[in-house]
């Protein structure tokens, strides 16, 4: 999903991972037409992650994915706790 809207240009975000001090960068990132759209994309691949940690055994507490634009400035955060639905 890159490339032009009729309505201008698409911007890149980066989904950056984090684990308290621990940041894996995303270098690549991937275009989307509005912040809105990037998150929903960062939202779809934390239940991805979530699932797998899960299904590892890993603690998932305090992991998040920033959205990030091309400076590296944090646009928004999605906690995977978050993703989480209990009764």
């Amino acid at each position: 999903m890159s490339g032009r809207c009729g309505r201008g240009e698409w911007m890149r975000y980066h989904f950056n991972i984090r684990s308290g001090d621990t940041v894996i960068r995303d270098r690549e990132g991937a275009e989307y037409e509005t912040l809105a759209d990037a998150r929903c994309e960062a939202v779809r691949s934390a239940r991805e992650l979530l699932a797998e940690m899960l299904l590892r055994g890993e603690v998932v507490n305090g992991r998040s994915i920033e959205i990030c634009d091309r400076q590296g400035i944090v646009l928004d955060v999605v906690m995977l706790r978050e993703q989480v639905r209990l009764p």
